[in-house]
């Protein structure tokens, strides 16, 4: 059980890291295409 939350920690840290770099470069690339 220790493992396993251990992983799903990691995981939503993982997830919410590249959410966060994701929409960054969607919100570049938004930006670009208005100018």
């Amino acid at each position: 059980m220790f493992y396993s939350t251990v992983y799903v920690k990691i995981m939503s840290r993982y997830f919410a890291k590249t959410a966060v770099i994701v929409s960054h470069i969607g919100l570049s690339e938004v930006i670009c295409s208005l100018h």
